[in-house]
C-alpha cells in the first residue's frame, strides 16, 4: 500500500444487502427489553417464543447472533444449535448481528464473548428456544392442514401430517396463521423437551462456516471500515516495557519528511495502561505507519525495562505453587488422596511461551466528538458494554 492508496475494500468490491419483513419469534429474558419492544425493532408483530431467530414468509430463518465473531465462526455454531431443535432446512438459514445498532442493543442487553464459553453457556437456552419455536409451528401447522396436532411433526422447515402425508412449510404457516402461543421464562422454557443427541442431524456435522463468503468478498464489516469526514489517522509507537515507562523527548525530524505527516502526540494516560505511548498522526494510514517508524523517542523504560521472558516464567512457576490463591475450573474427586493411593505416579511439567491474543485485523478505533460534545467510539469489541 502507498500513501496515495485511498480506495477502500468497500469501494472496490460491490456490496449488496437484503432484508425481508417477517414474523419475529421472541422470549423476554431477565434484563432484556419487552417482547413488544423486540417486535417493534426487529419486525412486524407475531408469535414470539425466542429473540434469537426470525422466520420470514419466504421460509428463510435468520439467526440473530449476539456473540462477537473473532475468527471462531461462532455464528455458525450457535445457528446449528437453534436449527437442530427448530427443525429448519440448513440451506434456508442465514445470520445477522443485531447488536450493530443501538436500538437492538437496548433489546438484547449485555452480550459478551470470553473464555471460549459461547457454546457452553448458550447451548441449553438456544436449544430450548429452537424447540419452543418448533412446538409452536407444529401447533399452527396442524391448524393450516386441518390435522390432529398429535399426528404432526416438523422436519426440514415443514410441518407434516403423518396420517395424510400432507405438509406445509414454515413460511406458509407464518403467512396464514397468527401464532399466539407464549412460553413463560423460565418456568415453561425449562420444561420444553429437547432431542436426544443420538437424533441430531445438524449438530455434529462439519458445516462450512457461514461467515467465510462475507470475509472474502468485502461484505464483512470490520472496525477499520469506519470512515468519517476529514479523518486523520494515527499509528502507535509503544515502548518495549509497555507499563511504567515515560516519554522524555520526541524527535520528529525524519517524520516531517513524510508527505501527509501532521504531528506526534504523547499519550498522557492517567489510568496507567498506556504509559510511554506516542501516536504518529497523518492524513493517511500508510503515512501514519511510516511516520511512527521514523519518530525517534527518548524513553525512560521504568521498573520493567529489563524484565525478560524468563523472569515472567519464573514468576508464573512460583504462582502455580500457591494453590490456595488460585481457583479450580474443574474439581472432581480427591486428587491428593488419589495420588497417595496410586501405585505409580508420573510427573511432567509442560510450559509454553507467552502467546498474544492477536487478531488478524490490526487493533483499531475511530473516535470523534459530536456537536453536542459527546464522544463516539467505533471499535471491535468482545463486549457490548464497550459501546460508547
Amino acid at each position: 500500500m502507498t500513501d496515495t492508496a485511498n480506495i477502500t475494500r468497500r469501494e472496490f468490491l460491490v456490496r449488496s444487502a437484503a432484508t425481508a419483513a417477517g414474523t419475529f419469534f421472541s422470549i423476554g429474558l431477565p434484563g432484556l427489553a419487552s417482547i413488544d419492544s423486540a417486535q417493534a425493532a426487529m419486525g412486524p408483530a407475531g408469535f414470539t417464543p425466542s429473540i434469537w431467530f426470525t422466520i420470514t414468509p419466504d421460509g428463510k430463518t435468520t439467526m440473530h447472533i449476539l456473540k462477537a465473531e473473532m475468527g471462531q465462526h461462532i455464528g455458525t455454531g450457535l445457528a446449528q444449535i437453534i436449527a437442530e431443535e427448530l427443525e429448519v432446512k440448513w440451506d434456508d438459514v442465514q445470520l445477522d448481528t443485531p447488536l450493530e445498532s443501538v436500538e437492538n442493543f437496548a433489546i438484547y442487553g449485555l452480550a459478551y464473548t470470553v473464555n471460549s464459553g459461547s457454546v457452553t453457556t448458550e447451548f441449553d437456552r438456544l436449544s430450548r428456544a429452537g424447540a419452543a419455536g418448533r412446538i409452536a409451528l407444529i401447533e399452527a401447522g396442524a391448524k393450516v392442514l386441518g390435522a390432529n396436532q398429535a399426528d404432526c411433526h416438523a422436519e426440514n422447515g415443514r410441518v407434516i401430517d403423518k396420517k395424510s402425508g400432507r405438509s406445509v412449510g414454515y413460511g406458509e404457516i407464518v403467512q396464514k396463521v397468527k401464532i399466539d402461543r407464549k412460553f413463560a421464562y423460565p418456568e415453561d422454557f425449562k420444561k420444553v423437551p429437547l432431542k436426544s443427541a443420538a437424533d441430531y442431524k445438524i449438530i455434529g456435522r462439519s458445516i462450512p462456516a457461514m461467515d467465510i463468503p462475507a470475509k472474502t468478498n468485502g461484505q464483512a464489516k470490520y472496525g477499520m471500515d469506519v470512515f468519517l469526514p476529514n479523518m486523520a489517522y494515527g499509528a502507535l509507537v509503544i515502548p518495549r516495557s509497555r507499563y511504567g515507562s515515560k516519554v522524555q523527548a520526541i524527535d520528529e525530524t525524519e517524520a516531517k519528511k513524510i508527505p501527509g505527516f501532521i504531528r506526534a502526540v504523547k499519550v498522557d494516560d492517567s489510568m496507567g495502561k498506556c504509559t510511554g505511548w506516542v501516536v504518529a498522526v497523518a492524513q493517511t494510514f500508510p503515512a501514519a505507519m511510516k511516520a511512527a517508524k521514523a519518530l525517534k523517542l527518548t524513553v525512560d523504560p521504568g521498573p520493567y525495562g529489563k524484565l525478560s521472558l524468563s523472569d515472567i516464567m519464573e514468576e508464573f512457576s512460583a504462582m502455580s505453587e500457591k494453590t490456595e490463591e488460585s481457583a479450580a475450573w474443574v474439581r472432581e474427586g480427591d486428587v491428593d488422596q488419589g495420588l497417595k493411593q496410586a501405585e505409580k505416579v508420573l510427573e511432567m511439567e509442560y510450559s509454553t511461551d507467552m502467546v498474544c491474543h492477536a487478531t488478524m485485523e490490526p487493533i483499531n478505533a475511530t473516535v470523534y466528538q459530536a456537536a453536542d460534545g459527546a464522544w463516539h467510539v467505533y471499535t471491535g469489541t468482545q463486549s457490548t458494554t464497550s459501546r460508547a
